[in-house]
This record gives C-alpha cells, sequence and structure tokens, in this order.
C-alpha cells in the first residue's frame, strides 16, 4: 500500500515537473496524445530517482546519523544526492536519445538550456525540501521511541520498586514485629510502646516511598535507624550499626530502601551472638562511595541466593540514575560500595 501511494506520487511529480518545463519552453500544456514518451520517460525518471533517494538515504543515516553529524549530514546529503540526481536524470536522457531522437546529448542541452537550467533549479529545492522532511521524519521518530523507551524505562523502574517495597511488606516481616509485640506487653508497656512507634515509622517511611525514584540519604538514615530499634529489641547487643556521614553527604540522594536491604541481608546471613556480634558500619571513603560494611560470621542463616535478589534490585535501580557501578568486595569483609547520587 505504502509502495503503490508512493509510485502515484512520484509519478505525479515527474508529470508535473516535465509540464512546467515544456510549458516553459512553448507556453502550451502538453498534449498527452503527441508528448506521451517524454511524459512516461519524466514519470520514469521521478520514480527511479525517488526509491534511489529513499536508498541513498538509509546509507546516509547509517554512516552519519542526523543526531551526532546534523551540518555535515545535511551538507553532504544535499551534495551527494544532487549528483545522484544529475546522474539519473543524465542516463535516462541518453536513453531517450538513443531511441527516439537523432539528436546527441550535447545538442540536446544546448536545444533546451533554459530548461535545462530550471531543471536544476527545480532539483535543488526539491532536495532541499526532501532533506528538511527526512530530518523531520528522523526528528519524530526519535522523539517516538525515547517516549517509548521512557515509558519503558518508567515501568521497569516501578517494577523493582515494588519489589524492594514487597519485601517490606511481607507478612513475615509483620508477623515478627507482632510476636515482639507481643512478648514486650506484660514485661515492659512503655517500651512496647515505643516499639510499636518505631514500627509504624518505617511503614510510614515504607508507604510514603513507593512513589518516589529517589530520597534524601538523610531520611534513608532516619528509617534505619528505626528499624535498627526494631533489630535491636530483636538481637540485643548481638548487632550494631555505626553512621559515619557528614551532613553535606546527606543531602544527597538514594533509592529508598537501599540501606535497608543491606542491612537485612547481613543480619539473614551471619549468626551473630552477643559473643561475636554483627557489626555494620555505614561511611563515606575518599573515592565518592558510600560504604556498607559488615564482618563475616561463620554459619549463615539463609541462602546466600536470596541475598543476591534483593543485590541485583539495588544495582539495576542505581542503574536509571548514574552511569558508576555498584562495586563488591567478598573477601574476609563483606563491602557493598554506593556511587553518591548528587540531588537535583
Amino acid at each position: 500500500m505504502r509502495s503503490t501511494i508512493r509510485i502515484l506520487l512520484l509519478s505525479f511529480i515527474g508529470a508535473l515537473a516535465y509540464t512546467h518545463l515544456h510549458y516553459g519552453e512553448s507556453g502550451l500544456i502538453p498534449d498527452p496524445t503527441t508528448d506521451h514518451t517524454p511524459i512516461v520517460f519524466s514519470i520514469l525518471i521521478a520514480n527511479i530517482y525517488g526509491f534511489l533517494h529513499i536508498h541513498l538515504n538509509r546509507i546516509w543515516g547509517k554512516i552519519l546519523e542526523w543526531k551526532r553529524y546534523f551540518t555535515a549530514r545535511f551538507v553532504l546529503g544535499l551534495l551527494l544526492n544532487a549528483i545522484a540526481g544529475v546522474a539519473v536524470i543524465s542516463a535516462m536522457t541518453f536513453l531517450y536519445l538513443d531511441l527516439f531522437s537523432e539528436s546527441s546529448l550535447p545538442e540536446f542541452l544546448s536545444l533546451h538550456v533554459d530548461s535545462v537550467i530550471k531543471l536544476g533549479i527545480l532539483l535543488f529545492f526539491a532536495l532541499f525540501i526532501l532533506n528538511i522532511i527526512d530530518f523531520t521524519f528522523y526528528s519524530y521518530n526519535e522523539y517516538a521511541v525515547g517516549q517509548i523507551e521512557s515509558v519503558k524505562l518508567e515501568r521497569e523502574h516501578m517494577e523493582l520498586q515494588f519489589e524492594a517495597l514487597k519485601t517490606q511488606l511481607s507478612p513475615h516481616y509483620l508477623f515478627n514485629c507482632l510476636n515482639t509485640i507481643s512478648s514486650l506487653v506484660d514485661k515492659n508497656a512503655e517500651f512496647a510502646e515505643t516499639f510499636i512507634r518505631r514500627l509504624v515509622q518505617t511503614y510510614q517511611y515504607i508507604l510514603d516511598s513507593k512513589e518516589k525514584k529517589l530520597v534524601t540519604l538523610a531520611k534513608e538514615v532516619d528509617f534505619v535507624k528505626a528499624y535498627q530499634f526494631l533489630l535491636k529489641v530483636r538481637f540485643g547487643d548481638a548487632m550494631k550499626i555505626n553512621f559515619d556521614l557528614s551532613d553535606e553527604i546527606l543531602e544527597t540522594v538514594i533509592p529508598p530502601l537501599t540501606l535497608q536491604i543491606l542491612i537485612e541481608n547481613a543480619v539473614k546471613h551471619n549468626e551473630m551472638t552477643e559473643e561475636h556480634p554483627l557489626e555494620i558500619d555505614i561511611n563515606m571513603d575518599k573515592g565518592g562511595f558510600i560504604n556498607v560494611t559488615n564482618d563475616k560470621i561463620e554459619g549463615a542463616a539463609d541462602e546466600v541466593t536470596s541475598f543476591k535478589v534483593g543485590l541485583d534490585n539495588i544495582q539495576k535501580r542505581y542503574k536509571y540514575f548514574t552511569d558508576k557501578p555498584i562495586t563488591i568486595n567478598d573477601n574476609h569483609q563483606f563491602v557493598v560500595k554506593l556511587p553518591l547520587i548528587p540531588a537535583a
């Protein structure tokens, strides 16, 4: 369907160009009964060059992209397409003369010099307009592709965000917290109330972050401290989180729940006791990374693969905001280096 429309359009342009040149020379509209042969050749020239122009533009597009080489693409495209146009017109004119006229090409050009000049001007302006149309279509396609890609990335990011949030809102997490509250109520009602407030604080942060791509590191740290309180009730002196972050660093941003996922997995994968406590250090290094470090204690509580899922989620979310990779050192200590993301 598209090819048929293109042929009809090019045929109309070819017939219109011949009509213009014929009228310019003779002052008369061509008669299809007597001028059918040159009209047919004009239509053939328009179609041959039209399809050649499309093919050549595809080649130019691969060699010189509009986005990177706009000026060179426009100028060279215009020049090379003009050369191709002159070659097609000359070849078809030569064929026409060989079949239907006794005149040589130089003689024909000298007899129709005004028409040749007009044809050259028409060709130049036609190519100029075609180049602009080609760039317009390219710009539209780039915009459309960019919009689709943006929506796709947004959806992927929201899915990753949802997976991170779903883990924290799991019934298992709530069940453990409710069990702790139940055991505290009889022993220390005031402490149980504090625990409930910290639990509400963590859930409030989780719910507030569900549609946010980034939060300030300060807010994430406040959330982790509330989460740390819940862990402290459960593990006592068997675990400790140390923060060493400047006020300036706290103004940077981070995907929500990043630190919490790392802390939760450190707790899951280490058997800690008061004799061998788990210490997690969160600090800034000179290379512009936030380090989350913990000693490795023998006796993992869960399969290591579960940690890789959480870490993979963090890595994928970070890719939306920075080209710097997350680095992992797994030696006598487990260190995750998170690149800084400046606040917008």
